[in-house]
């Protein structure tokens, strides 16, 4: 064995880790220890304590209210503001590119209101949270104001909240 292969050897063996994944970091400083899973965070962003019972809805319910809570939280709170001790998510940060950035926060905010209609939301409930989603999006497409704007109106928190009301106040509940 020459000098250039050891050196070879060497450098392939500090990518392994001594593990059959080459790409698996056993120090404990990879970046699930310091943000968790992202199966962590859904969980999280998608119970909450308030709201309706999850036990008495379907699976078909449960999962699209999960759905909507992970999505609301991933636009409206998903980062914390250090200092302050409030919290913005990815549409205020997409609203940075104007126009384009509220387009495309529009299009994951439409995400809850589809999940609505498919669970049988009444349209007038169905038209306030296209109104939010509207007033986000036109709103936020103002160049910096519009962007203060979108971290503070949290219209994806507000179409949850309406879709946790339907859900809780309805009086007929389907069967599966």
């Amino acid at each position: 064995m020459s000098a250039d292969d050891s050196s070879t050897d060497d450098a392939e063996d500090s990518f392994t880790n001594g593990s059959d994944d080459s790409f698996t970091d056993t120090s404990g400083d990879s970046a699930d220890d310091a943000l968790g899973t992202l199966q962590e965070w859904y969980e999280e962003a998608s119970t909450r304590e308030d709201g309706p019972d999850l036990d008495e809805l379907s699976a078909r319910e449960r999962g699209a209210l999960k759905r909507a809570r992970a999505m609301a939280t991933f636009l409206d709170d998903a980062i914390p503001v250090p200092v302050i001790g409030y919290r913005v998510g990815a549409d205020p940060i997409l609203s940075i590119a104007p126009v384009s950035g509220d387009l495309a926060g529009a299009a994951l905010s439409m995400h809850i209101v589809a999940e609505a209609a498919r669970l049988g939301v009444p349209p007038k409930t169905l038209a306030l949270m296209v109104g939010d989603v509207a007033v986000d999006t036109i709103t936020g497409s103002v160049p910096v104001a519009g962007t203060l704007f979108d971290a503070v109106w949290k219209a994806n928190r507000r179409n949850v909240a309406r879709l946790e009301s339907h859900l809780e106040n309805r009086t007929e509940v389907p069967v599966e």
